[in-house]
């Protein structure tokens, strides 16, 4: 019943480019816009006043917001000579997506967000389709899985098959996407994802934590943490987005629980089984609330209690758990 909203990455680059080309940073008639758009430009070190390019650039400012996705190799000031490399503690959502055009008319009017009505290998595997027009469409393969891995050749097959099944035709393919969204535990939410360092850049994307770890979606999050930093001066938007992160944080705490539960607690074969309890029980306001990263205590009670879904494997978890406290004791 609830509206589903999508932004095209291309409509998205237009309307970033259109409204820094008109926003001047000075008054009055014929003032025209500072702001740039460096497109294709590598980025070597950053503080938190100043960024360097690959090309021999400074850009200054009162303050640095560093949105980039997070890398073992990146530190928060500058590019450190010895990476600190940490394991994933979790698991991931992969995807591989073909938006294609057809001659006829696609059956459904409405998106389907998890038809799971297909092969259970890898994981919690789902087809997602977003009907654009009546005649162009996305259909995306996804897993949540162990593993980062995208099998591309297979994921081409099982796509085109599925088209060719509910519209009679293949269509023809506009364009393709693929990614891997790490979706981490519980243990990682103590990790350098949710660090901030007062004398670096403000850290604002994946790198800083700001995404929904049990779907891996980060629009909500950006758009929440734009609007606080546009509505405070540059000596304020840190502490003001402090204190955005600590009205968050046990629900990033709560997303990464459900992830060990997902990912240690239930063998890949059956989580299928942990979303069919989830949209068969849960009221729609309380997933709605959830996806938007905006769910309440009461929501969350409402995900977890009840009669436990099967495929549950607590020696799995046990296993996992020892193992991984093995190796940080013995490294």
């Amino acid at each position: 019943e609830a509206a589903y909203c999508s932004i095209h990455s291309q409509s998205f680059a237009t309307t970033v480019t259109d409204k820094l080309q008109a926003s001047p940073t000075g008054t009055g008639k014929g003032v025209a816009s500072r702001n740039k758009l460096l497109l294709q430009t590598e980025v070597t070190e950053v503080e938190q006043q100043r960024v360097f390019t690959a090309g021999g650039q400074c850009f200054t400012g009162n303050l640095v917001i560093d949105c980039r996705g997070h890398s073992p190799y990146r530190d928060t000031v500058t590019t450190p000579a010895q990476p600190n490399v940490e394991e994933h503690d979790g698991g991931y959502q992969k995807f591989l997506g073909l938006e294609v055009e057809l001659e006829n008319e696609w059956p459904d009017a409405r998106p389907i967000l998890m038809d799971g009505c297909v092969d259970q290998q890898d994981g919690f595997h789902f087809l997602y389709v977003l009907p654009f027009t009546s005649r162009r469409v996305l259909v995306e393969a996804t897993w949540f899985s162990d593993s980062p891995h995208v099998n591309s050749e297979s994921s081409f097959v099982e796509i085109r098959n599925y088209i060719r099944r509910r519209a009679g035709e293949d269509g023809r393919i506009l364009r393709h996407e693929c990614g891997c969204l790490p979706m981490p535990s519980a243990a990682t939410h103590r990790s350098v994802h949710l660090q901030e360092n007062a004398a670096g850049p403000l850290r604002g994307g994946y790198a800083g934590g700001w995404f929904h770890a049990a779907t891996g979606y980060s629009l909500p999050l950006a758009a929440r943490f734009a609007q606080v930093v546009a509505d405070h001066d540059p000596q304020h938007a840190r502490t003001a987005i402090a204190q955005l992160r600590q009205q968050q944080r046990w629900r990033f705490t709560f997303s990464r629980g459900l992830n060990r539960l997902l990912f240690q607690l239930v063998s890949p074969a059956t989580r299928w089984q942990i979303f069919r309890r989830l949209y068969r029980s849960v009221p729609q306001p309380t997933l709605l609330r959830f996806y938007a990263h905006q769910f309440t205590l009461t929501d969350a009670a409402r995900m977890i209690l009840g009669v436990p879904p099967g495929g549950l494997t607590p020696l799995r978890f046990l296993r996992r758990r020892y193992k991984s406290t093995y190796q940080t004791a013995t490294s």
